[in-house]
């Protein structure tokens, strides 16, 4: 039998009963006289549907690399789209906080000179070193975050709010949130002691602040 390239296998010999070698080998002779054509174009019909089967095989094989190549390269361009959409994201807050940063501390430069001009204007009158009106005189030292220190007199009797407005009114003084702070002892002058007197406050006849920045 052979196959025929079609529905299955062709007969092209059969033998009945007992044959000699002699016998059979002549047999397979006529045989392959009288089908040896088609004996060779049923072979090179299988050998070119065994080519094409590996040429299809081959080309699917590329194909399939080809296709993996691609989505592996459109993977690689959207991880690098994304990185770009992070890094403009990052740049973005990175502006906004920056902007954010300079409107707070405008409005507050802006807040600082309001006050100081409100503030200057609720200054007590510096009492004279000597003479009259100089009974019961309380010097004030203020020192500044930057290291400068600044001078003045009060009177024993005024408040200690009198001291936060004349530390408000001062050019040299940019600090919108503090607290003014003596060191020995240690005590933070706040909104409680406001109204004390310096006489009261512990800071009479003289006392040394320091101006402790919370912005």
């Amino acid at each position: 039998q052979l196959g025929d390239g079609g529905s299955g296998m062709a007969l092209i010999a059969a033998f009945e009963g007992f044959l000699s070698q002699g016998s059979l080998v002549e047999l397979l002779e006529r045989v392959l006289e009288s089908h040896g054509p088609m004996l060779v174009a049923a072979r090179a019909e299988q050998e070119e549907r065994a080519f094409n089967r590996r040429i299809r095989e081959e080309q699917e094989q590329a194909f399939a690399e080809a296709l993996a190549e691609d989505q592996r390269r459109e993977r690689e361009r959207e991880a690098e789209r994304e990185q770009e959409r992070e890094r403009e994201r990052e740049e973005a807050a990175a502006r906004e906080r920056l902007e954010a940063e300079a409107r707070e501390r405008e409005e507050r430069e802006l807040a600082v000179r309001s006050r100081r001009r409100e503030r200057s204007e609720s200054i007590p009158e510096e009492p004279p070193l000597e003479g009259e009106g100089s009974e019961g005189v309380v010097k004030i030292l203020v020192r500044l975050p930057d290291g400068s220190r600044i001078q003045r007199r009060f009177l024993k009797g005024d408040k200690v709010s009198a001291v936060y407005n004349f530390v408000d009114s001062l050019e040299s003084n940019d600090c919108y949130n503090y607290k003014l702070v003596s060191n020995f002892p240690r005590r933070v002058f706040d909104e409680g002691t406001l109204s004390q007197t310096l006489e009261e406050a512990g800071l009479s006849p003289q006392g040394s602040l320091f101006l402790q920045s919370e912005d």
